[in-house]
């Protein structure tokens, strides 16, 4: 390879894992915007699209905004051929499965491009995608992953490829977000959860160990960050069971982090997870972590960083919670552990030097990383 153009494509550019990713590998030295076409199928959140442009000035920037799904996606194909025809970039990054599948159909128009697949999640979500993906994976020469827990789920999908395998975990350890320093309990049992509305997220279990923790005479107050489809059903559920203000909904919030050490625990009731960065942030933030077996999060809490309840129901979740609220001395340790461990295994400059590799080995060229 001569220099080290490349294509992104992500299918939006909503707050999630992906689109978080896609900035991490950015601050970490894996995509340079100077040589870099991004292109996004849907509008960008605030948050993202702010992040977008510090990082810049990019190579070029591509986001189709308006019209239904299946519009967008043509469009952005229409922009992607035009692209691989014109600038022949020597790896295309494709991210979330709409771009996966464009992207792939359209490897014919650049034979000698890289293709890369950067995976987030341990399953594809809708049958479209865990029909034609498969077809597919011959487009695809190297494959991305997150975590372990993502490279289990997605394989089957690559049977019939001959793809590269490479773990690219994107949490950083950062020293200077807020620490808890306090871990005794206030006015009320005080649960935070983050996570976008959808089903992967099992929030209906959520909200059932909120009233769980309600029948058992806790005074509890639990904050979902977040948003999504799943909102107003929920919200529904909130109400059946009774819980009033119980639970709050509060949206999207990119600064929750600042906030999360005026929590008293952290609980997470996914079904399905890749490497579930919220997890790794809430321990950052010497959070006690109370979570279901899915994806990453066993590994990330083992050996006393958290408690993984399984199997997942809302009695044991409540028992693993109540344990914890009347007993300030675990809660304390669980936090420490928790903070300690993410300190040492997801050091920025271990990571930097693995993706400056990784980059490497892909054939493109280095670059020095400002700040």
């Amino acid at each position: 390879m001569t220099g080290g153009s490349t294509v992104y494509v992500i299918a939006s550019l909503e707050v999630g894992g992906a689109q978080t990713g896609l900035l991490r590998l950015v601050d970490l030295g894996f995509v340079e915007p100077r040589t870099t076409h991004l292109v996004s199928f849907a509008a960008a959140d605030k948050s993202i699209r702010e992040g977008i442009d510090l990082r810049g000035p990019w190579a070029g920037l591509t986001i189709v905004e308006r019209g239904p799904a299946l519009v967008r996606w043509a469009i952005g194909a229409t922009l992607l051929a035009q692209l691989l025809m014109s600038r022949r970039p020597d790896l295309v990054v494709l991210s979330l499965e709409p771009a996966n599948l464009v992207g792939r159909f359209l490897r014919f128009l650049s034979p000698q491009t890289r293709f890369c697949s950067f995976e987030h999640s341990s399953r594809y979500r809708r049958r479209l995608y865990r029909c034609l993906l498969p077809f597919l994976a011959r487009s695809i020469d190297v494959v991305l992953y997150d975590s372990l827990a993502t490279r289990q789920g997605i394989a089957p999908y690559y049977r019939a490829a001959s793809a590269r395998w490479i773990h690219a975990p994107l949490f950083v350890a950062d020293p200077e977000k807020p620490r808890k320093a306090n871990w005794e309990i206030g006015g009320g049992l005080r649960i935070l959860s983050v996570g976008r509305l959808v089903p992967a997220k099992n929030h209906f279990l959520l909200v059932e160990t909120v009233a769980e923790l309600k029948r058992r005479g806790f005074d509890v107050n639990c904050e979902i960050v977040g948003e999504g489809p799943l909102r107003s059903a929920i919200e529904h559920r909130c109400a059946a069971l009774g819980l009033g203000s119980s639970v709050r909904l509060i949206g999207q919030d990119t600064a929750w982090q600042g906030r999360a050490p005026t929590f008293d625990v952290y609980v997470q009731t996914s079904e399905h997870e890749g490497a579930c960065l919220t997890v790794l942030e809430a321990m950052q933030a010497g959070l006690p972590v109370v979570a279901t077996p899915a994806g990453e999060i066993p590994l990330h809490l083992a050996d006393g960083a958290g408690i993984v309840v399984e199997p997942p129901t809302a009695s044991g979740l409540a028992d693993a919670i109540e344990g914890l609220a009347r007993d300030p001395d675990r809660r304390a340790a669980l936090g420490r552990t928790a903070s300690t461990r993410v300190a040492t295994l997801y050091d920025r400059q271990v990571l930097v030097r693995r993706l400056s590799t990784i980059r490497a080995s892909l054939g493109l060229s280095r670059f020095t990383l400002s700040g």
